[in-house]
C-alpha cells in the first residue's frame, strides 16, 4: 500500500460517491415505483417500457459501480488496495487517482478485456 499516498482522501471520496449512488438507487426505485398509468394506450406502453428498459440499465450500471466501490473499500480494510488482486503487483498511482476502483494493474486489466 505504499504507493498509494493518501488512503484517507480516498476512503473519503469513495464513502461520498457510495453516498450519491444509494440516494441516486433509492430515487430511481421511487420513481419507478411511481411510473404507473391506470390505463395506458399502445404509445404510452411503448413509452413506459422503453423508459423501464433504460431505467433498469441505468439502475445495474449504477449497481456495478456501488459494488466497485464496497469492493475497493475492503481492500483499504484489508490493507490490500492499491494490489492488483490478479498478479499481486502495484497498481500505478495514476490509474488509481483516474479510477479509484480498480482492482487490477492495467496489463490485468487488459487480458480481461480481451
Amino acid at each position: 500500500m505504499s504507493n498509494i499516498p493518501n488512503t484517507f482522501t480516498i476512503r473519503q471520496n469513495l464513502l461520498e460517491q457510495r453516498t450519491i449512488l444509494l440516494k441516486r438507487l433509492e430515487s430511481k426505485e421511487n420513481l419507478d415505483r411511481s411510473n404507473h398509468l391506470l390505463n395506458p394506450d399502445q404509445a404510452d406502453r411503448a413509452l413506459i417500457s422503453r423508459d423501464n428498459d433504460r431505467a433498469k440499465r441505468l439502475i445495474n450500471h449504477d449497481q456495478q459501480q456501488l459494488d466497485a466501490i464496497e469492493q475497493a473499500l475492503a481492500r483499504l480494510d484489508a490493507g490490500t488496495y492499491g494490489i492488483c488482486t490478479t498478479c499481486g503487483q502495484s497498481i500505478q498511482p495514476a490509474r488509481l487517482e483516474i479510477m479509484p476502483t480498480a482492482a487490477h494493474c492495467i496489463d490485468c486489466q487488459r487480458l480481461q478485456d480481451q
